[in-house]
């Protein structure tokens, strides 16, 4: 045997949906979640290039979900038409104030907030590292006036493959999951058969995934190849 033989090993052939190496693609695992409302997931370029990126997953477990990417949305007419769109209400979901809270607020609020407006609400979730999702929201000024939400999350991620920078902080799926279950009241159907945990299942089978193949690379020394994320989409 001669040469370099990382360059003698067969290419690995990747996943065009969930853009990952076929060994580690999660899509046979995705179960349809239908939701009475919907989902607008605004990707970071950076983020959309990510092998690891929970944005994507949750719009292939979400039938009634848009995904666009862009870093300023403020004359994006995608998003713009869905913010005018007269059939929707959107809200932004923002950990910050003056977000309004739904861990404290009353079911029947709830219920008058999301339910009994003639609309269908339609949260938006940015999507990218804490610093792009910072930078996305300064730039799009057709963002900055949507009502804000937020909660507090009731346990910390599970994300083990990507590290939060604060205790607190979650990944896309697990911000969409929890804002969910903060809603479950305002709709029966919801409430008993709890659709929004397959994106959960879905994200922890990655996570178990990923984990095994980076232990694997470091029992046996070889590069660390499923510890970064590549700079580009697979080729």
């Amino acid at each position: 045997m001669t040469g370099n033989p990382m360059a003698e090993k067969t290419p690995r052939e990747f996943c065009w949906q969930c853009l990952l190496a076929k060994s580690m693609c999660y899509c046979a695992e995705i179960r349809k979640v239908d939701l009475p409302f919907y989902f607008l997931i605004l990707t970071h370029p950076l983020e959309f290039r990510r092998r690891i990126a929970t944005g994507r997953m949750a719009h292939l477990s979400l039938p009634r979900s848009f995904m666009i990417t862009a870093e300023n949305y403020t004359d994006n007419k995608p998003v713009n038409d869905l913010l005018k769109d007269t059939k929707f209400q959107p809200y932004l979901l923002h950990p910050k104030a003056p977000s309004l809270e739904l861990n404290t607020l009353p079911m029947e609020e709830k219920k008058n907030l999301f339910c009994r407006t003639g609309q269908i609400p339609l949260f938006v979730v940015v999507d990218g590292t804490w610093a792009t999702a910072r930078k996305t929201l300064r730039l799009s000024e057709n963002l900055k006036a949507l009502p804000r939400i937020c909660f507090l999350p009731s346990h910390p991620s599970n994300f083990r493959v990507r590290k939060q920078p604060v205790a607190n902080y979650v990944s896309t799926i697990e911000a969409i999951h929890q804002t969910v279950e903060q809603l479950l009241c305002i709709d029966d159907d919801l409430c008993r058969n709890r659709p929004h945990d397959a994106l959960l299942k879905v994200f922890d089978f990655m996570n178990d995934r990923q984990a095994s193949f980076v232990d694997k690379a470091r029992l046996s020394n070889e590069p660390s190849r499923y510890m970064k994320a590549r700079s580009g989409l697979p080729s």
